[in-house]
């Protein structure tokens, strides 16, 4: 009996240590990822702490090691690797990257959308792709999103939840880049409402959906109101430019004895300078003014925007005309003589009798006016539409100055190109060459030789070797002894 006590025993002790060498290899199995998980806790911790103030590039690259520490330790599947996820696209947003941002958003949402449909959690990651969507140029996908992260956070928070007027804001903003004013003010009034109510009139974020309630409104009005426009829209431009006018104004003042005194002795004169500057600032400043109204009048997101750098841009051009328009005037008010122009001729009535310079001048427009006209207009309208739905980024206003200037540079490259082309076969056809000329230059299809302006387009003419040597044949046939002047 003994013995088989002790046999007893000895496999008792046996099970118990079998049982405890499993437990720990169960207990080292299920911790293997411990240290990682921890080490990527840290991560996320770090990075709250720095997330308003801290370098955004150093944000990133702590959530990317934080992120690859997750999905070491929990597979690639997890819902805390769709967190990183989602801080990742939330940091590309702060840093006005869209299509990187859309990018971590849709993968954050790859995992969380089937492992956790109804979460507060992932209501927030559809919202912020939603978002990112619509700064990627996809409004009416980006809609859908927002209408999805709306409706699943009506289910899970209380009507006057932030969350919600959040939510509203995001919708507000896709549906007035999608151009619905109506639905964008329903949805904007509704946001301000729940934010009045939770964070008070003055709250930053209630003054927000103020602003954006009042772009809804003022959009479904004409273009021409200036409740559209309002105040607050040309409260920078006038801001800047009325002050910027006076100071300059007294710096003149101050310095213009000086200055002015050692250019004219006349003390008229040196008055009336002071006066043309002041008026050339004055004409900037008004343009800029002008031009701000008109631009928040169409596209009054672009406007919000790009304020500044229009106000300079409008401000220099003003500038420049003021300028050209005094240059014109300085001689009436000095009452001298306009610059030599070519003679007067009654075209009208010699047009009717040389009907073949008619046709000349008119295939003139179709083939070498009306191309270049259109490609200006087109070259000034694609960068101004594009602005108009672009994402916001400091280039915006440099992409739409860049493709003016284009449409400028290739319709006068058309005009240069193909102007001598014209010349060439209306020659072949005309009889009057001295009218076909004057009857070009005053229709605008050639420039002046007797102007600054005309003899500098007219150097611009893409004269080939070959053409030129055609029409100076065409010339010495059909016109004996007349030399060719252009």
């Amino acid at each position: 009996m003994r013995l088989s006590r002790d046999r007893m025993v000895r496999w008792l002790v046996a099970l118990i240590v079998l049982a405890l060498s499993g437990a720990g290899a169960w207990a080292q199995a299920s911790t293997e990822g411990a240290p990682d998980a921890l080490a990527a806790d840290a991560l996320i911790a770090e990075v709250e702490a720095m997330w308003t103030s801290g370098d955004k590039g150093v944000i990133e690259a702590k959530l990317r090691e934080a992120l690859g520490l997750r999905m070491l330790a929990l597979g690639d599947d997890d819902l805390a690797v769709a967190d990183v996820l989602g801080r990742l696209g939330r940091n590309e947003w702060n840093r006005q990257r869209w299509a990187e941002a859309e990018a971590f958003f849709a993968r954050a949402l790859a995992i969380a959308e089937p492992k956790d449909p109804v979460s507060a959690e992932t209501a927030r990651l559809i919202g912020d792709y939603a978002a990112a969507l619509r700064e990627t140029g996809k409004p009416y996908a980006a809609e859908q999103r927002a209408r999805q992260s709306i409706d699943l956070r009506r289910k899970l928070l209380l009507p006057d939840d932030p969350w919600i007027a959040a939510g509203l804001e995001n919708l507000t903003l896709t549906l007035l880049r999608a151009g619905r004013f109506a639905e964008a003010e329903e949805a904007a009034r509704e946001g301000l409402a729940i934010r009045q109510a939770t964070f008070g009139p003055a709250h930053e974020a209630t003054l927000r959906s103020a602003r954006q309630l009042e772009t809804a409104e003022a959009f479904q009005l004409p273009w021409w109101d200036w409740k559209r426009v309002g105040w607050r829209s040309l409260a920078h431009s006038v801001q800047w430019a009325i002050p910027a006018w006076i100071a300059s104004m007294l710096i003149f003042l101050v310095m213009w004895h000086p200055w002015v005194e050692a250019r004219t002795p006349n003390r008229l004169h040196q008055l009336g300078l002071v006066v043309l500057i002041a008026a050339v600032l004055l004409g900037g400043y008004v343009f800029a003014i002008a031009g701000a109204f008109f631009t928040a009048g169409w596209f009054l997101d672009f406007y919000h925007r790009e304020g500044s750098r229009l106000n300079v841009l409008f401000g220099a051009i003003g500038a420049v005309a003021t300028s050209w328009l005094l240059f014109r005037l300085r001689w009436i008010l000095a009452g001298r003589p306009p610059p030599p122009v070519d003679p007067v001729v009654e075209f009208a009535a010699v047009l009717k009798t040389l009907p073949q310079v008619r046709r000349a001048i008119n295939v003139g427009w179709i083939w070498v006016m009306l191309p270049a006209l259109l490609i200006m207009i087109l070259c000034f309208a694609v960068p101004i539409v594009v602005a108009k739905w672009s994402t916001p980024s400091g280039w915006t206003i440099v992409i739409v100055c860049a493709g003016m200037a284009a449409g400028f540079l290739l319709s006068w490259l058309w005009w240069s190109v193909w102007v001598p082309h014209w010349q060439i076969w209306s020659l072949r056809r005309i009889e009057e060459i001295d009218f076909w000329e004057q009857a070009a230059i005053r229709d605008g299809v050639l420039n002046s030789r007797f102007t600054p302006w005309g003899r500098f387009f007219c150097r611009t003419e893409w004269w080939t070797p070959a053409l030129r040597a055609e029409a100076h044949a065409i010339i010495a046939a059909r016109w004996p002894g007349r030399i060719a002047t252009r």
